[in-house]
């Protein structure tokens, strides 16, 4: 759905050269083709890369699940003294929900084997936090990522970051502030590649470290899925009758791909450890207000937690 809805943007948006789908499944790659979010589909690296302009730098997007893309990644990467991978300038991304593995992997690659001569291989990963309960190309839309914000993590740690930056000590909870910051060093270039790449499909683009992102995604994606899901369980089937919209609100994310998300908790355990004692912390002090029919505190609570919501918008 991500990686389609990817091909369908660039097209409207006019990015430029070819879309090319590289996929196991041909009757799928046939599909993305009728529905336009492909120019052609293939079943190999080599196929693909036959038909990338010569001259030309290539953009790779990742659009599996979290650790098939790494897995897809490793094997590009032994095909990198194929004789059609040679002679371009290459940037990998990705748009993965969790980042700090694909990351951590990409800087392994550059900095501890060998790259052909006259080619270059850049990675910047990217998360579009844009998406649905559906998966499959079927679901793809041109507009998915308007005014939708895309987080690209060019640093794999916080003091990766931080050294890039200079003064920056901390990322601000609002990310505001990050998207006035420029990047300085040798790949700039193909790093503007992929901001610009997700503007021009409408996207808001900030960049941090992909530990950093994890760490916060935990708390603002990873952990609304898993409270969902948490919600769902405790109802039985037999009152369903008794939900409403609420209930249907609530809920709609524990309908997600469970083969995704396993990879993304796995991915990101650590990080979803912490947020769920956070949330464990918040759930004992209701339990101690209710015990004690502390009314107060559970206002004091709710209008705190209003306030924020509020904050947030629509």
């Amino acid at each position: 759905m991500l990686g389609g809805s990817a091909g369908l943007a660039a097209k409207i948006a006019r990015c430029g050269g070819k879309i090319i789908g590289l996929g196991r499944s041909e009757t799928k790659l046939r599909r993305a083709a009728e529905l336009g979010a492909i120019d052609v589909g293939v079943t190999s690296w080599r196929g693909a890369f036959e038909l990338c302009e010569p001259g030309k730098p290539t953009m790779v997007l990742f659009a599996l699940p979290v650790e098939k893309n790494i897995h897809a990644l490793r094997e590009l990467w032994d095909l990198r003294f194929e004789p059609w991978f040679l002679g371009r300038d290459y940037v990998i991304s990705d748009v993965g929900s969790t980042k700090k593995g694909f990351a951590q992997v990409g800087e392994e690659l550059a900095k501890t084997t060998e790259v052909p001569e006259n080619t270059r291989v850049v990675f910047v990963p990217s998360h579009p936090i844009a998406g649905s309960d559906k998966s499959g190309v079927e679901f793809a839309r041109a507009d998915l990522f308007r005014n939708k914000l895309t987080i690209l993590t060019p640093w794999t740690t916080a003091a990766e970051r931080q050294e890039a930056l200079g003064t920056m000590k901390a990322i601000p909870s609002d990310f505001s502030s990050m998207a006035s910051h420029s990047i300085a060093g040798p790949n700039i270039d193909m790093i503007r590649r992929v901001r610009v790449f997700w503007s021009q499909v409408g996207a808001r683009v900030l960049e941090t470290s992909a530990e950093e992102h994890d760490q916060i995604l935990a708390r603002t994606s990873h952990l609304p899925n898993l409270a969902s899901v948490l919600t769902m369980s405790v109802v039985p089937l037999d009152e369903f009758l008794f939900t409403g919209t609420g209930f249907r609100d609530v809920t709609r994310l524990s309908g997600s791909s469970p083969e995704m998300w396993v990879e993304i908790y796995s991915a990101n355990r650590a990080a979803v450890l912490d947020a769920l004692e956070r949330m464990e912390e918040q759930i004992l002090r209701w339990k101690q207000f209710l015990k004690d029919d502390d009314s107060e505190s559970i206002i004091n609570f709710l209008h705190e937690t209003k306030k924020k919501r509020d904050a947030l918008g629509s």
